[in-house]
């Protein structure tokens, strides 16, 4: 389903038409904020996740901005996404690797634990059978966690998206000690395109910072 051949194939298939919003507006507008509020929250992280990177929208703009960041891992289930992200990231602090393909001692990682994760609009999309495990997964890599869905499942399946009816909140309040909202009231007030998906759509979305003491 994810099988992108170009950045412009990549766009639609991460960042879809959504509350009457098209691909390019939702990606000029949201990129920018995304990048902006993970970089507030990471702080000093030198070594950062990007949990479902797709063609990495938001990693080269977080690595274009902060000369700080010593590496960002970049996970995909694809194959295609990551190939597409190589070239549209460009840079030799992003590492794309395919989940499911290595293990973190093989890519280099070791028992090395991530400074901080984000994973945007990836855990609304994972099967119930696998979401669990992910979730445990992630927060067994890092304390810090930030997760934007849309409020309503689109797990994937052969045919296309389904509601499953799994509450991914719940599922992350049983692996985090602490879930909060993680987007400033600010970017949702200013900016029309933020205002329409978390606050005013049809299909609203959300983003919360799930943390756990070190």
């Amino acid at each position: 389903m994810f099988n992108p051949k170009s950045i412009e194939e990549g766009k639609s298939h991460v960042v879809g038409n959504c509350n009457g919003i098209d691909t390019e507006v939702r990606w000029k507008e949201e990129t920018p904020i995304f990048a902006e509020i993970i970089q507030a929250q990471m702080g000093k992280a030198k070594i950062v996740l990007d949990f479902g990177c797709g063609v990495g929208r938001v990693a080269r703009t977080i690595l274009d901005s902060n000369k700080e960041i010593k590496e960002l891992w970049g996970l995909d289930t694809s194959g295609e996404m990551l190939e597409v992200a190589k070239s549209y990231v460009l840079s030799d602090r992003f590492h794309p690797s395919r989940i499911g393909e290595h293990t973190f001692s093989e890519i280099g990682m070791g028992s090395t634990k991530f400074d901080y994760v984000y994973c945007i609009y990836v855990l609304q999309h994972i099967p119930a059978l696998e979401l669990r495990d992910t979730i445990r997964f992630i927060s067994g890599i890092s304390s810090r966690v930030f997760v934007v869905n849309s409020c309503v499942r689109m797990a994937v399946k052969e045919e296309g998206f389904h509601d499953d009816g799994v509450d991914v909140l719940k599922e992350l309040s049983n692996a985090f000690s602490s879930i909060k909202w993680g987007i400033p009231a600010k970017y949702i007030i200013e900016n029309k395109v933020m205002r329409t998906m978390f606050m005013d759509g049809n299909t609203k979305h959300y983003g919360v910072l799930c943390e756990n003491e070190k």
